[in-house]
């Protein structure tokens, strides 16, 4: 587990200066989180401490000031050079910890709310995320995120199997499995939407998840010749899902709004 945040931190550490070219889909998923979960949000205060949960360069934070001016927020990510970046675009209005979800250096029942999108899937476990983030909430806290299910790039997956029996695409956890991993709190709110990109090929595709540094999710990743030949035979499988729009990927985001 220790090596696998390790690989994470590393890969997203990388794509630090080049995340925002191509996180189109992440803004997206972002706003739709505010949006559709604002009837459920409890009256925001100057003095209410709002934590980003995996902040990344800090959009989700951007966003949230400009509705919210007034109220405090604290920037977590576990790659400090995407924190650096978030300082970059927020300068000194906000506060940034460079630290692990699952143990975080903060008091417990310190935080009115804890945001966080597209951070939970790339975590070995949930369950003890979830327990952290009820640790920090104060009691009527409430935590407001998106994570990516099953099934998610169902596509490169199919086509990545069908080049070599054994494939690196990013496992991602079921719907039920989720909600299960979340029982310390209380499910105000829970809605699953499905989005789909289209590529004019598949190489497109794979070079956004590298800039993105999702490589857990990324068959390039892997070196050498054999692994070119296998990249190739991915791109040719893929023609099996082309249509009028081009090559697809498709992603499933959970919702969820969370009470303490």
């Amino acid at each position: 587990m220790k090596f696998l945040k390790q690989q994470i931190k590393r890969s997203f550490s990388r794509a630090a200066t080049s995340y925002d070219t191509v996180a189109h889909f992440q803004r997206a998923v972002a706003n739709e989180l505010i949006l559709s979960t604002q009837p459920y949000l409890m009256p925001i205060k100057s003095e209410d401490c709002n934590i980003d949960l995996g902040c990344g360069t800090g959009y989700l934070t951007t966003q949230l000031k400009q509705q919210f001016p007034n109220a405090q927020y604290v920037g977590v990510d576990l790659a400090l050079p995407m924190l650096n970046q978030a300082k970059n675009t927020l300068h000194a209005t906000t506060h940034w910890i460079n630290a692990d979800a699952d143990h975080l250096p903060i008091p417990n029942e310190s935080c009115d709310r804890v945001f966080s999108s597209l951070m939970l899937q790339w975590l070995p476990d949930t369950s003890q995320t979830f327990n952290e983030i009820h640790r920090i909430l104060k009691p009527g806290g409430q935590c407001f995120f998106t994570t990516l299910i099953s099934p998610t790039l169902p596509e490169l997956a199919q086509a990545w199997k069908m080049a070599a029996s054994q494939y690196p695409t990013q496992q991602f956890i079921q719907q039920n499995t989720l909600r299960n991993t979340y029982h310390n709190l209380y499910e105000q709110f829970f809605q699953i939407k499905t989005y789909t990109n289209f590529y004019d090929h598949p190489l497109d595709l794979i070079y956004e998840l590298k800039t993105l540094g999702a490589n857990n999710a990324n068959p390039a990743r892997a070196q050498g010749l054999c692994s070119a030949k296998k990249l190739i035979g991915v791109c040719k499988n893929y023609e099996h899902f082309r249509n009028h729009q081009g090559y697809p990927a498709t992603y499933t985001v959970y919702f969820g709004v969370l009470q303490k």
